[in-house]
């Protein structure tokens, strides 16, 4: 307990700042809309000035209305609403934003759209709603059809939202879906357009720079069902429009791209991504059109070279990798292009990957699920080769251990039906690596490493700089651990350490008797001019030599000390 008239103390005892007062009036405000209850938000606008409501933040936060339209209620709403109409000198003053219908849309919330649209038509009405234009966009160019088929597409905006409500995350993805297909319907029956787009970017001067950023079917594959589906292409929307696709930062298609964005993405594209066999299939159906005279969807290629069936493989990754593996339909979307054409099975795009490639890298790093098994599973039933490098020279088996440092342990079963396709356990690499390089050096990954050992691995493979499994061992990482509940592990000492003396031991077990000549064996990286060999060490050896220099250190001090009295004392 810190003592009175101590930093620690005064800093507890200190008064709120007046930014911390707002922040904390801001934050319960929030809660309360989100929780809609409405008693406390009347007692909350009758015990503060008009101000704190309409302005309860700083500039750069949303305004009360963005979140009453996104998470609240419309009797939430209009409570606000009514504060906004009793003050317009200090709305005025404020000047916040009105973009309610805008808002609302994005965030799917239908009662509120109807509301906003109900009143706004009503001869009666007197609130501020702000401009409720069907035909409005926002700052990226997206009107309130393409925000609500939006989001369909991204969750990641709002999955933390989930977690700060306490909800349960399968029912609110179920939730979410079903506001966004009921939105979609009320602004078609509003006599919104099915053929909305975000426009091409001003200032993308590339041959396909004048291709669209999205579009509301381009949106709405990736979950939409198909009566919503065949009611937009009714409507007008075009399954052949070709989009710029720019990637999610947490889509592991990033890695796989020239560019920060494709082109030549059609509709068949997104619903593959996504995992939207109802999509996939009236797609392609609907292209089987006796009078249709354009390309097989299937077989067109985007700017990286990639087919739909790489997307399928890939996946959206992100927040897609907590959904449960019935809900993502991974094998039912693989296998709808695979019978519709198989011949791409072995494509390999502008990096030299190929779906299989696709399907280790995105779901390996998925790794809390059995995404990854499922897809490279379906892909090897349909005739996937595992012996095909990539670009770097990397195996399926190479990009399971580089891309799996997050989730749970490479299952050994997933290891076994790789091996048992054909996959050559002692591939190396373009850099001279092969997976028990890999595996050796991350960590999480033991159980995998001795399986790879059992069935052949070589523990002597030396890289393009004469290392060994030894080496990557002793340079080992083991990474926070990713819960598909979203509650990340983090990694402690003790552990790292443990799980490194469990590698270590893996592979002396399987050198024997050379096992000094490997843990001596230098490498070709030159440190300070000479080479270097493994610079690990057991616990047990680390704490005796550092037990050993300490008491080296401290004899070296005592001595000194005489030293140091013996002259100021004369004596010899």
């Amino acid at each position: 307990m810190a003592e009175s008239g101590s930093p620690i103390s005064d800093l507890f005892d200190r008064p709120e700042s007046p930014s911390q007062v707002i922040g904390r009036r801001r934050n319960r405000l929030v809660n309360i809309i989100k929780q809609n209850d409405l008693p406390q938000l009347r007692q909350f606008i009758a015990s503060c000035s008009p101000e704190d409501v309409i302005a309860p933040g700083t500039p750069y936060l949303e305004d009360t209305l963005f979140n009453a339209a996104s998470y609240g209620s419309p009797e939430a709403l209009y409570i606000l609403l009514e504060v906004y109409a009793a003050a317009p000198e200090v709305v005025k003053r404020f000047n916040p934003k009105f973009h309610l219908l805008l808002d609302a849309c994005g965030a799917a919330n239908a009662d509120v759209v109807r509301f906003i649209l109900d009143r706004h038509d009503s001869p009666e009405n007197r609130l501020p709603l702000g401009p409720v234009d069907l035909h409005q966009r926002d700052d990226s160019g997206a009107t309130p059809i393409l925000l609500a088929a939006r989001s369909l597409m991204y969750l990641d905006n709002d999955a933390d939202e989930v977690e700060d409500e306490g909800l349960h995350w399968t029912e609110w993805v179920r939730d979410r879906f079903a506001r966004g297909h009921q939105l979609i319907h009320l602004l078609l029956d509003r006599c919104c357009s099915a053929t909305d787009v975000v426009p091409p970017l001003p200032n993308d001067l590339s041959p396909r720079g004048s291709q669209v950023q999205d579009s509301v079917l381009g949106l709405a594959v990736s979950r939409a069902d198909g009566p919503l589906l065949q009611r937009l292409i009714d409507s007008g929307a075009d399954i052949y429009l070709k989009h710029q696709h720019f990637h999610h930062a947490r889509v592991p298609f990033q890695f796989r791209t020239t560019k920060g964005h494709a082109y030549d993405v059609t509709t068949l594209y997104l619903a593959s991504l996504f995992y939207n066999p109802d999509a996939v299939k009236l797609l392609l159906d609907h292209q089987r059109d006796k009078n249709n005279t354009s390309p097989d969807l299937a077989s067109s290629c985007d700017s990286d070279g990639r087919l739909p069936l790489h997307w399928a493989a890939s996946g959206p990754g992100g927040s897609n990798c907590r959904l449960l593996d019935k809900q993502l339909r991974i094998t039912e979307t693989l296998r709808l292009l695979l019978d519709h054409d198989s011949t791409g099975i072995n494509r390999v795009d502008n990096t030299g990957s190929t779906p299989l490639h696709y399907a280790a890298i995105s779901h390996a790093m998925c790794g809390c699920s059995q995404h990854a098994e499922l897809a490279i599973r379906t892909l090897l039933e349909y005739g996937a080769d595992t012996r095909i490098p990539d670009g770097s020279g990397c195996t399926i088996l190479h990009l399971l251990g580089y891309h799996s440092h997050q989730g749970d342990p490479v299952k050994t079963t997933l290891l076994g039906l790789i091996l048992s396709h054909g996959a050559n356990i002692n591939h190396a690499e373009n850099n001279g690596k092969t997976a028990l390089h890999v595996f050796a050096q991350n960590l999480r990954q033991v159980s995998a490493a001795k399986f790879l050992i059992e069935h052949g691995a070589d523990f002597r493979a030396q890289n393009s700089l004469r290392e060994t499994p030894f080496h990557a061992a002793a340079r080992g990482f083991l990474n926070d651990h990713v819960r598909r509940d979203g509650r990340d592990k983090d990694v402690t000492t003790e552990n790292k350490i443990r799980l490194q003396d469990e590698m270590m031991r893996a592979l002396q077990e399987a050198a024997g008797e050379d096992t000094a000549m490997f843990m001596s064996q230098p490498n070709a990286e030159e440190i300070g001019g000479r080479e270097g060999s493994i610079p690990y060490q057991a616990p047990e050896e680390a704490e005796a030599e550092e037990e050993a220099e300490a008491e080296e250190e401290a004899e070296a001090e005592e001595e000194a000390e005489g030293s140091s009295r013996s002259v100021i004392t004369g004596q010899e």
